[in-house]
């Protein structure tokens, strides 16, 4: 079975209470679907600004919840917004959206060992 790394031990110590981690991480899982959603349809309509805003939102809410690959991914992902390239991007979401919904397992998961 494919993993992701999260350092989710590492993400607590930095937000200091494994209650907000775990409302946080739980957040983000469940709003995973309408991210991706939301930048693919950005992308199909070429709005290169929508699609730079959901990518960094996704990549802030890898980094809170550590999972640094994926946080990587998508600040490349936001960088190609940026530089408006809508195809490259396109590309990349198609390689990104099992990783992120795998993601999006793995915090439930996380979250449901966790007392918080």
């Amino acid at each position: 079975m494919t993993t992701l790394t999260i350092d989710y031990k590492k993400a607590i110590g930095r937000i200091e209470d494994e209650g907000i981690y775990k409302e946080i991480a739980c957040a983000f899982a469940e709003h995973i679907p309408t991210y991706i959603a939301q930048l693919e349809a950005a992308l199909i309509c070429k709005d290169a600004e929508l699609a730079t805003r959901t990518a960094h939102s996704i990549k802030s809410n890898c980094a809170t919840v550590g999972c640094e690959t994926l946080r990587l991914a998508f600040y490349d992902m936001e960088k190609l917004g940026q530089q408006k390239n809508i195809n490259a991007s396109l590309v990349l979401l198609k390689e990104l959206r099992p990783k992120i919904l795998l993601l999006q397992e793995q915090l439930l998961e996380i979250t449901a060992s966790l007392e918080g």
